[in-house]
């Protein structure tokens, strides 16, 4: 079975509105083996519509559209597929029902404009909306079948979440079982990790085993989906075999699986470490705190953080020497380890990260352009006295990593780590977060 996705509306053609919808669909059609082969955007046209929709079951078993299901006069997409088919148009008196209720219990009066949301084909099957007025409908033809969807992203996810998804599953042919693994990356680009797979022979060894590799690269960040659906009476035991060649040729780069975050991950290690963490961030302005708090459970590691933006606040705030300051400059490795240090001290925490950088797009020099990042780490010697010689060992195998822990009195570790970043500037800012992140995640590594 094959799928054709037709997004309706002038404003997705104008640029003023981002089709979610497309991506959406094609990732759960993708999840019950269903392949997207072709993509269409047209305007809200009936002759553009039937072009779309015709073109569609030329090439798949399934054409989906959403958008044109208002109650306005541009929305006729409804009208126009009902006309192309030769359907009569009824009214579904439990559809009549939900949309009056959905005004009886807003307080509002119902236009007589959205009685056209009481209609449907006489032979389609109703799909109802629990997140708005516009329904779904699922239609067979002598080509396949057509489903029209409302165009608000919310109410196409609640469509397939309710009843969609078992109605597409219903018209398989056979139920396949799907094995897929997302790994996820740091701080290494797509090209080098290819290399390392070919060079390993797994790229081969997938090709052969029938398995589907995709590279999902995302500013600072590589993702590599796996996907298989196996046939009948295969084991997909090497699939499980694949996978732990690849973790192994990956190395340190590997952070997690699926939909895990650095954050997560990071809050994970600093839970089971029992380490308490905090921020001291200057270009970045709490980007690094905010993924940290988008993890559920982060008031149990992350103390805080100073957002050190001014010379000022980091004077006052984090103690770091105005001598300093003036000597090496806001943005210097010195700069990010006394931060880093300070907020160590200011917070009370067990290890902090810190950042300070030029984001741009003026503030450049020719010594230190715009994109130059340092980050700093400092931990306090006690939460780390008992861990192995193993546990960090990453961290002090990258480059462009110095060792400051001689300019702690107490014996804490120190390191900074100098970022020559490329990019705008909100790239600058999300890159520096990443590989703060990561930073800390390998010193947290065993």
């Amino acid at each position: 079975m094959k799928a054709v996705i037709v997004t309706i509306g002038n404003e997705l053609l104008s640029g003023d509105t981002v089709d979610t919808n497309s991506v959406f669909l094609a990732g759960e059609l993708a999840a019950l083996g269903v392949p997207v082969v072709a993509r269409y955007s047209v305007p809200d046209e009936a002759a553009d519509i039937v072009w779309a929709v015709r073109r569609g079951l030329e090439v798949a078993d399934l054409v989906l559209t959403t958008g044109g299901l208002g109650p306005t006069r541009d929305d006729i997409t409804l009208e126009t597929i009902a006309a192309a088919l030769g359907e009569e148009l009824i009214v579904d008196p439990e559809q009549a029902r939900r949309v009056r209720e959905i005004f009886s219990q807003r307080g509002l009066r119902m236009p007589l404009l959205n009685e056209n949301q009481f209609l449907k084909m006489a032979g389609a099957t109703i799909i109802y909306n629990p997140a708005g007025t516009a329904p779904g409908q699922l239609v067979q033809t002598d080509n396949g079948h057509i489903c029209i969807l409302p165009g608000v992203p919310v109410e196409v996810k609640e469509l397939w979440r309710v009843e969609l998804r078992k109605l597409v599953k219903g018209l398989l042919p056979t139920q396949r079982q799907r094995q897929k693994l997302t790994l996820r990356t740091a701080w290494t680009s797509e090209s080098v990790i290819a290399e390392w797979l070919e060079v390993a022979g797994l790229t081969a060894r997938l090709d052969e085993a029938d398995i589907a590799l995709a590279f999902l690269p995302h500013h600072g960040m590589v993702d590599l989906r796996l996907t298989r659906f196996l046939r009948e009476g295969q084991s997909g035991d090497d699939f499980g075999t694949l996978q732990r060649e690849i973790e192994q040729t990956l190395g340190s780069c590997l952070f997690g699986y699926d939909d895990e975050t650095l954050g997560e991950v990071v809050g994970r290690q600093l839970t089971e470490l029992n380490l308490t963490l905090g921020t001291a961030e200057s270009c970045t302005g709490g980007l690094i705190g905010k993924r940290l708090t988008d993890a559920p459970g982060s008031s149990g590691f992350y103390l805080g953080g100073v957002i050190s933006y001014s010379n000022t606040v980091k004077l006052t705030g984090l103690g770091v020497p105005a001598e300093l300051l003036e000597r090496h400059g806001a943005v210097s490795r010195q700069t990010a380890a006394a931060m880093a240090q300070g907020a160590l001290a200011k917070l009370n925490c067990d290890i902090a990260i810190s950042v300070t950088g030029i984001a741009g797009p003026s503030g450049g020099t020719d010594d230190k352009p715009v994109g130059t990042v340092y980050l700093g780490l400092a931990q306090r010697r006690e939460s780390f006295s008992s861990w192995s010689s193993s546990r960090g060992a990453a961290l002090r195998e990258l480059s462009r990593v110095e060792d400051h822990s001689q300019s702690s009195n107490n014996g804490d570790y120190v390191i900074t780590r100098h970022l020559p970043l490329i990019g705008k500037r909100w790239l600058v800012r999300h890159r520096a977060a990443v590989v703060a992140l990561d930073t800390l995640r390998l010193r947290l590594r065993d």
